[in-house]
């Protein structure tokens, strides 16, 4: 679908932190996953299977003890009964929505499923953090496995479909708990369901994993968005909140 946006002038964080939530619910279609309104930092946890319905995104905004802003935070998985993320991407004091409470301020939303677009102007500067999905130049073709696996060499894992699978390549398979790079030793499309065998797998997952190229290509960007951003994985899984760092740039090739 296209893009949302919605434009107007607010006072305060809490406020600010309310029109969001009714935006993204309301407007656009995200699910309030996890309420934490009443957290003495108060907290909305949002989550959207994306544009496609095939991806995996979890951001949380949250009013914390720092002033004038919203920390910004994304996760591979939120556990909505313990109130905890798996696996999160932010750095702190920097992955923020710049916000004022002191005075009224102008706000821009733009989002859709797949992405979360914000602009504050806060006396004459002008602020914008980004959050949600990048664009891959490579597939974004997911297979979904049926059963429950465990860690071991050899792996066997059923799957809906192995087409996607090359002999040699690796690919990262990930679940609601973690996150690793595996390399494709066979795949057999003639049973039902698919397998693919995988050298190594480290830990067991479960059944509905999803294993692919990039399933989960989530970014958290700082408050002065196109400029630093913290990345839910790499190539080789995951590693750290804020480990997965990476930089937008210029057009003119300036990039890192």
């Amino acid at each position: 679908m296209p893009y949302h946006s919605n434009t107007a002038i607010t006072t305060g964080t809490p406020a600010f932190l309310v029109s969001l939530k009714d935006f993204l619910t309301g407007t656009v279609g995200w699910t309030l996953y996890d309420d934490g309104s009443a957290d003495p930092y108060p907290y909305y946890v949002f989550r959207s299977f994306g544009e496609s319905g095939a991806e995996d995104l979890y951001l949380r905004f949250q009013n914390d003890s720092g002033t004038h802003r919203i920390s910004v935070e994304v996760y591979q998985y939120w556990n909505a009964t313990t109130h905890t993320g798996v696996n999160g991407a932010y750095y702190l004091n920097s992955t923020c929505v710049k916000t004022s409470d002191s005075a009224q301020f102008i706000y821009w939303f733009f989002a859709d499923l797949d992405h979360v677009f914000i602009v504050t102007k806060i006396s004459s500067i002008y602020y914008g953090h980004y959050s949600g999905l990048v664009r891959r130049f490579w597939s974004d073709a997911v297979a979904v496995t049926q059963l429950a696996v465990s860690a071991g060499s050899n792996v066997v894992l059923p799957v809906n479909t192995a087409l996607i699978f090359t002999v040699g390549e690796s690919y990262q398979i990930k679940d609601n708990a973690g996150i690793e790079r595996v390399k494709v030793t066979a795949v057999n499309t003639d049973v039902t369901p698919n397998t693919v065998t995988v050298q190594t797998l480290t830990r067991g997952y479960t059944a509905g994993a999803k294993m692919g190229e990039d399933p989960q290509p989530v970014i958290n960007g700082h408050f002065y968005s196109p400029s630093t951003f913290y990345a839910l994985n790499r190539f080789d899984g995951y590693s750290s909140a804020n480990g997965h760092v990476g930089r937008c740039g210029a057009a003119n090739g300036g990039l890192q």
